[in-house]
């Protein structure tokens, strides 16, 4: 009896979530959240097989190489808190190279020596500025912070707003694995330089709460 009931949970928590493997990093998504191309999953062509591309939930596991996550602003529930506009995870035989690229390297060593704001984080590179206005974009790296495979958080932010009062996101792009990345954007209007450090760490919490089996 014990038994057929832990079946009849486990098949039915696999009707409830979408596993997407990367590699070999799964992905448990709530299949409610599979609908109007909010949850994407992508495969490119190779010599295994033709390129493939998912929106919808699937009889068995999917096996991808992309996973693409859109935010709605009302949120993902039961997921608590905001979380940026897009997530996308993406796998990789080599996303980063074991060490900082050389561009990297240089702008850790600017923010080495320059002191941080007061928001942890350092300007290391801006774009062009207009005469009493912000820079177009600025990047920024959080002083002293190197994640488990080295990467430092780097904040590319967009300043630049386009017709009708539109901006361009911001955006953060950083490996969470050696062969697992993650990139993010998100509007400066809602999340200002004060809140980048938490959106960063709650953006991972949200990596960790998919990888959880349910």
């Amino acid at each position: 009896m014990c038994a057929l009931i832990a079946l009849s949970l486990s098949a039915r928590a696999q009707d409830l979530a979408q596993q997407i493997k990367l590699g070999p990093h799964t992905f448990y998504v709530p299949k409610a959240w599979m609908h109007d191309l909010l949850v994407t999953a992508s495969a490119p062509y190779s010599s295994s097989g033709p390129a493939h591309f998912w929106t919808k939930p699937q009889a068995g596991p999917i096996e991808a190489e992309e996973l693409g996550i859109t935010i709605p602003e009302s949120g993902w529930a039961p997921w608590p808190g905001a979380l940026p506009k897009f997530i996308r995870l993406r796998h990789a035989a080599a996303v980063r190279l074991p060490l900082p690229d050389a561009q990297t390297k240089q702008l850790l060593d600017l923010a080495n020596f320059r002191q941080a704001d007061i928001h942890g984080f350092v300007r290391v590179a801006t774009g062009f500025t207009e005469p009493g206005q912000q820079p177009q974009w600025e990047d920024f790296i959080r002083k002293g912070y190197l994640n488990e495979v080295g990467d430092p958080l780097l904040i590319h932010s967009n300043n630049m707003e386009l017709s009708f009062g539109f901006r361009l996101d911001s955006r953060v792009q950083i490996s969470v694995k050696t062969d697992l990345g993650v990139q993010y954007g998100f509007s400066n209007t809602k999340f200002p330089e004060a809140r980048w450090w938490g959106l960063y760490r709650r953006v991972r919490s949200f990596i960790n709460y998919l990888q959880e089996p349910r």
